[in-house]
């Protein structure tokens, strides 16, 4: 642990994180619009997320397509919401 052998953690520790917990909320079921989305869709929607990011290690996934593939899971979930969310409201 970085804190116990130096007395200090650096700053930027969880720098760029932002894009991974957004997508792993959306695919979760919350919405980016806001107004709905629960803890337990989020916490199985991270687990989700570190399942796939996984499997994308061990298949030998170049690094530098990783995020190219998570902005493909994040269009991937906002479209599956707004379709099942129209589903449930009878909107079209």
């Amino acid at each position: 642990c970085q804190v116990m052998e130096f007395g200090s953690a650096g700053a930027d520790r969880g720098l760029l994180k932002e894009f991974e917990a957004i997508i792993a909320v959306v695919i979760g079921g919350a919405l980016l619009t806001g107004g709905y989305g629960s803890v337990i869709g989020a916490a199985l929607g991270a687990l989700i997320f570190g399942v796939v990011q996984q499997g994308l290690f061990f298949a030998n996934v170049e690094s530098s397509l990783f995020r190219v593939f998570l902005g493909v899971i994040l269009l991937f979930a906002v479209v599956l919401n707004t379709y099942i969310r129209r589903m449930i409201t009878g909107e079209r």
